[in-house]
C-alpha cells in the first residue's frame, strides 16, 4: 500500500525533509520525500493498509519532534489507489533510485502549486548552535563571518523561486567544497541550502576609503581592498573593520536584509556626522547588543520583551531606558526608549565581541529604498565592508513594542516576518487572488488567496520614485514565487494616491478587477482579519486618510459588520492649511485651531507663553488663508490634534520625523502619570462639565487643556490629562454605538495606537465596562497594515467599490 502525507506550514528552509527522511528510516520504512512548491510531500510504503491508529501515531510523530525553526499548519494523509497514475508514477521512481539512494531518501523537489498560498519562512537570526560554532576554536567554522545551518540564516532575501533548493537561490553560485558536501548529506546541516565555510562560501571584502592619503594634496581618496576567501583572511578583514570603528569610523556593511550604516554609539562627532550622512535630523538610532544580558544593563525587559529580542525574528524591541548606557547623547535624544536588538548573524557577534554596542542604521536616506548592490553605495563613509552573496529582497528590521498587558504591537513589519501570512478561516472559500496595494504612506502590499494573506516587507513612502519602483518590482516576484493570478486588485480610495495609479496599471496589466476601499474601513479590517471577526465597533485614529465626503478623515468611529461600515461618529473637523506640510509644522497647525476658536486677535497672546517667538506674520497669512480658502482642507485628524497640544504645551513644535510631537507629547504625560483613580474620576467629571455630550469637539477639547494651563497646571500633568480625555471621549462614543447596535466588541487602529499610554487608558476604560478590546498584532496598527484589511474587505467584495463608482 502507498500513503501520501502532505505536510502544510512553515516546512521548507527548515531542515525538514532530512528530519522525516531520519523518522521512517529508524520506523524501518520504504519511501521517499520531497519539496512541492511550498510544501513537504512523503510516499509512505506499507505492507498492509494502516488502520486509522496507526496514521494518528504517524501525524503525532511527525508533529512532536519537527525541526525547531518549523510550523506544521497540517498533515493530510491519504491512501493511493494502486492503479492510478500517481501509485504508477511513484512506484516507477522508487524502484529506479532505491538501491542508490536508499530504503527512504529525499526525492528532487518539484515546482507545482496548489490552490493555496504556499508558506515560505522568513530570514531567521543565528541560532545557539551556530553560535556556538563560531566561537569554537576546533570548529571549522570558528569565526566564520557567514555562517548558517537548516534553522538559521537567509531565506526570503535570497529565494528566486520555490520549492526551496541551493539552485533557486542565489547560493547557486557558490559550489560546495568536499567537505560541505558531505556535511550536505548528513548531521545538522544536512541539505541546508545555505550550507557554505571559509574555503567556499561567499567572499567577503573590505574596502577602505583613504587610508594611506595625505589630506593636504587635494587628490580624490585612495581606496584599499582587503579580501576575505580564507580563515586567515576573513580574520584579517575583521580585524582591520573593528580597527576602524574603534577609530570611530563609519563603515557601510552588508547584512541580510541589505546594507547597514555601522558606528559606535559613544562619540558625540561620530553619530552627528552619521545623521547628516543619512540625512537625518532627530530620529532615534537602533543600537545592536551583543546579548540579552548586556542590553539588561541599560534597559527594563520584561519576560516577553526577552523572548521577542532572542527570538528568530531579531526585531529591534524599543525598551524602557534605565539612563545608565554611557552613549552620545544624539544616539536616540529625548527619546524614553532605547531601540534594542541582537544580532542576525556570524559578523554582526564578531565585530560587538570586539567593540560593544554598536549603532546598525539602515544604509538609505531618509524616505529612500534600502541598498543591497555595492555598486548603487554612494555615502561618504570610511569603509565599505561586504560579501557578494545577492540580495533579491531588500529587508529592513523589524521594530517592535510591547503594551502595558505585554502584548507585542508592530511598528514596521519586516525582516523576521515576512512572508509569513496571516491567516483567517473564515476567508477559506475566496478563491480569486488578490493583490491589495495598502496606502502611499509605510507601503506595503498583500496577496491574498483563500485563508492566507501575505503581506509583504516595509517599503517606504511612495512619493519617491525609487520606492514606487521596488514596489512594483516586488510585486511581480511575489506573482512569481507564489504562482499567484491575480484576478482583484484593491487600492486605497484616494484621488491622488501613487498606490492608486499603481493599482490601475496592475488591474490592466492582469486584466483583473479594480476595487477600492475606504481607508480607515481598511484599519479596522486589519484587525477583524487578525482575530476573524464578523462584526465590532471599529476606532480608527490616525494622521490622515481620503474619507468618503473628499474630506480628511483621521478620527473615525465604525460599526463594521463583515465588509460593510457605517459611520457613526468623528472628531469635529478643524480648517488646516499647508497639504502635506500640515503634517509637519505643529506650529501652523495649532495656530490653525486657535484662529477658528478664539479669532485671530488673540492667538499670538495664546501661544506666547509656549512658543515665544514673535508669530503675527504667520498668523496674518493663515488667516487670510483660512478665510479665502486657499491651500486649505477639512480635516478630523487625531494627529493633527496632538500636535496642537504639544505647541499649546510648549513640548514641541514641529514633526522632523514622523508623529515626534505626539511621542514626546506622550513622554511628558508618562513623567505625570496620574495612576490614582480619584484623580481620573474629577479629571473626567470636569471634562463632562465642560463639554457636555459634544466630546468629540477638537475645540472644545482645547479650550479644555488651556483652561488647565491658565490654572497653572504643569505641561507633564496637562500632557497627562490630554490623554485622558481622548480616551473618554473615545469610550462615550463606543457606548453610544454600543447601544445603537448591541455591539460588545471593539477594534483599535490607525498610527495613533503606537502610544502606550493611550492604550492602557483606552482598554482600562472600555474593559472595566463590558467591552472586549481588540488591537493589532500580526501587523502595525499604522498605514503598513491596512493592506490585510483591503483583503479581508474583498473577500466578498460588496464593501469595495468598484473604481468606475469612486
Amino acid at each position: 500500500m502507498l500513503y501520501k502525507i502532505k505536510i502544510l506550514g512553515i516546512v521548507q528552509g527548515v531542515g525538514f525533509r532530512p528530519y522525516i527522511k531520519e523518522l521512517f528510516l529508524q520506523a524501518g520504512f520504504k519511501g521517499f520525500v520531497k519539496n512541492v512548491g511550498g510544501d513537504v510531500i512523503a510516499y509512505l510504503f506499507l505492507d498492509d493498509s494502516a488502520g486509522e491508529s496507526f496514521l494518528e501515531v504517524c501525524k503525532k510523530s511527525i508533529y512532536d519532534n519537527a525541526p525547531s525553526a518549523s510550523e506544521i499548519l497540517d498533515i493530510e494523509i491519504s491512501e493511493i489507489d494502486n492503479m492510478s497514475p500517481e501509485y504508477l508514477e511513484v512506484n516507477s521512481r522508487y524502484i529506479s533510485m532505491c538501491d542508490k539512494k536508499g530504503d527512504f531518501y529525499i526525492e528532487k523537489s518539484a515546482s507545482e502549486f496548489g490552490d493555496y498560498l504556499p508558506i515560505f519562512p522568513p530570514d531567521t537570526g543565528i541560532c545557539e548552535d551556530c553560535l556556538r560554532e563560531l566561537k569554537d576554536k576546533k570548529d571549522k567554522r570558528y569565526n566564520y563571518p557567514l555562517i548558517t545551518c537548516t534553522v538559521c540564516g537567509p531565506r526570503y532575501t535570497i529565494l528566486k523561486k520555490l520549492p526551496y533548493d541551493r539552485e533557486n537561490s542565489t547560493m547557486e553560485c557558490f559550489s560546495m567544497c568536499e567537505s560541505c558536501a558531505e556535511e550536505y548529506l548528513a548531521n545538522r546541516r544536512q541539505h541546508a541550502q545555505t550550507i557554505s565555510c571559509h574555503d567556499c562560501g561567499p567572499e567577503l571584502s573590505l574596502r577602505v576609503f583613504g587610508e594611506n592619503d595625505n589630506l593636504l594634496d587635494g587628490k580624490s581618496p585612495s581606496v584599499s581592498v582587503y579580501i576575505g576567501n580564507s580563515k586567515e583572511s576573513n580574520e584579517r578583514l575583521i580585524n582591520k573593520a573593528t580597527s576602524l570603528l574603534n577609530e570611530n569610523k563609519i563603515l557601510g556593511i552588508k547584512g541580510v536584509g541589505g546594507f547597514n550604516l555601522v558606528c559606535k554609539i559613544d562619540d558625540e562627532e561620530t553619530v552627528k556626522r552619521l545623521r547628516r550622512v543619512k540625512f537625518r535630523d532627530k530620529k532615534p538610532f537602533a543600537i545592536m547588543f551583543k546579548d540579552l544580558n548586556e542590553i539588561k544593563k541599560y534597559a527594563y525587559v520584561s519576560e516577553n520583551e526577552g523572548r521577542a529580542l532572542v527570538s528568530r525574528a531579531r526585531p529591534i524591541v524599543l525598551l524602557k531606558d534605565k539612563g545608565t548606557l554611557k552613549c552620545a547623547k544624539s544616539v536616540y535624544g529625548e527619546s524614553n526608549y532605547i531601540g534594542a536588538f541582537l544580532p542576525s548573524m556570524g559578523l554582526h557577534y564578531m565585530l560587538l565581541e570586539k567593540i560593544g554596542p554598536l549603532i546598525v542604521t539602515s544604509a538609505n536616506e531618509s524616505d529612500e529604498p534600502m541598498i543591497t548592490d555595492d555598486n548603487d553605495f554612494s555615502f561618504e563613509v570610511d569603509g565599505i565592508l561586504s560579501n557578494n552573496r545577492e540580495i533579491l529582497t531588500p529587508m529592513d528590521d523589524s521594530v517592535v513594542f510591547f503594551d502595558y498587558k505585554g502584548e507585542m504591537r508592530m511598528i514596521r513589519r519586516s525582516r523576521g516576518y515576512v512572508p509569513l501570512p496571516v491567516i483567517t478561516k473564515s476567508l477559506e472559500k475566496n478563491d480569486k487572488g488578490v493583490i491589495c496595494l495598502g496606502g502611499d504612506l509605510k507601503s506595503a502590499f498583500a496577496v491574498s488567496l483563500k485563508d492566507r494573506t501575505i503581506l509583504s516587507e516595509y517599503f517606504g513612502d511612495l512619493v519617491n520614485i525609487k520606492i514606487q519602483e521596488n514596489l512594483m518590482k516586488e510585486i511581480d516576484r511575489i506573482i512569481e514565487i507564489y504562482g499567484v493570478k491575480p484576478e482583484i486588485i484593491v487600492s486605497d480610495t484616494h484621488p491622488s494616491y501613487f498606490s492608486v495609479k499603481i493599482a490601475e496599471e496592475l488591474s490592466l496589466k492582469y486584466h483583473a478587477e479594480l476595487l477600492k476601499v475606504q481607508h480607515h474601513h481598511a484599519h479596522i479590517a486589519s484587525v477583524m482579519a487578525e482575530y476573524d471577526l464578523s462584526h465590532c465597533i471599529g476606532v480608527a485614529l490616525d494622521g490622515t486618510g481620503y474619507g468618503d465626503d473628499g474630506k480628511i478623515w483621521g478620527g473615525e468611529f465604525f460599526y463594521c459588520s463583515d465588509d460593510k461600515y457605517f459611520r457613526e461618529g468623528h472628531l469635529s473637523y478643524v480648517g488646516l492649511v499647508g497639504g502635506d506640510n500640515a503634517s509637519k509644522d505643529a506650529v501652523a497647525t495649532a495656530i490653525c485651531y486657535l484662529i477658528q476658536m478664539m479669532g485671530e486677535d488673540k492667538v499670538c497672546e495664546c501661544l506666547k507663553e509656549s512658543v515665544g517667538s514673535d508669530l503675527k506674520m504667520k498668523v496674518n497669512l493663515l488667516s487670510a488663508a483660512l478665510k479665502n480658502g486657499v491651500n486649505t482642507f477639512e480635516t478630523s485628524s487625531t494627529g493633527r490634534l496632538f500636535d496642537c497640544i504639544s505647541v499649546l504645551l510648549g513640548i514641541c513644535f514641529e514633526n522632523s520625523y514622523e508623529g515626534e510631537c505626539a511621542i514626546l507629547l506622550e513622554k511628558n504625560a508618562e513623567k505625570f502619570y496620574g495612576n490614582v483613580v480619584e484623580y481620573r474620576d474629577k479629571i473626567i467629571h470636569e471634562f463632562h462639565e465642560s463639554v457636555g455630550n459634544d466630546f468629540l469637539n477638537q475645540m472644545k477639547m482645547v479650550q479644555f487643556i488651556l483652561s488647565k494651563r491658565r490654572e497653572g497646571v504643569s505641561k507633564e500633568e496637562l500632557a497627562f490629562i490630554f490623554h485622558l480625555i481622548v480616551a473618554e471621549s473615545i469610550y462615550c462614543e463606543c457606548c453610544e454605538i454600543r447601544n445603537k447596535y448591541s455591539e460588545e466588541k471593539v477594534c483599535l487602529s490607525g498610527g495613533v495606537f503606537a502610544n502606550r499610554l493611550l492604550i492602557e487608558l483606552i482598554e482600562d476604560r472600555l474593559e472595566g465596562d463590558g467591552f472586549k478590546v481588540y488591537l493589532n498584532s500580526q501587523v502595525p496598527a499604522n498605514d503598513g497594515g491596512i493592506s490585510l484589511g483591503q483583503a479581508f474587505i474583498c473577500s466578498t467584495q460588496s464593501g469595495a467599490r468598484p473604481a468606475s463608482e469612486s
